[in-house]
């Protein structure tokens, strides 16, 4: 918190600092549980897209699911500098990468029509 006196009224206002570390912020405001739920969500994402590419590196679905899967890994490193968790653009855009693997996957899953 950074106090500030305003004026000559001495009225003090807190204003919130950013932690310049994103998973510190999701710490001090979910706590240790959230910081959890958010690694094994956004991790396991990461972790099923890029076997999802591994396994089948012909098929487009796949390999865009290895896309968002280094977009997510990007995102979270950046965080590590950037409390960048709260900003709507990030939101926007582990939200695209989670539903992108998670589409492949279930796309995975329907059986193929032989060829």
């Amino acid at each position: 918190m950074h106090w500030t006196r305003l004026g000559e009224t001495g009225v003090t206002v807190a204003n919130r600092m950013p932690t310049e570390n994103g998973y510190l912020t999701v710490v001090i405001e979910t706590g240790v549980p959230g910081l959890l739920c958010l690694v094994v969500v956004l991790g396991g994402a990461a972790i099923i897209g890029l076997e999802l590419a591994r396994r089948d590196p012909s098929d487009p679905i796949s390999q865009a699911a290895g896309v968002a899967a280094v977009g997510i890994v990007a995102i979270l490193a950046g965080n590590l500098a950037v409390d960048g968790f709260a900003q709507e653009t990030n939101q926007f855009l582990l939200g695209l990468f989670v539903a992108m693997v998670i589409v492949a996957k279930r796309y995975r899953m329907v059986p193929q029509p032989a060829a």
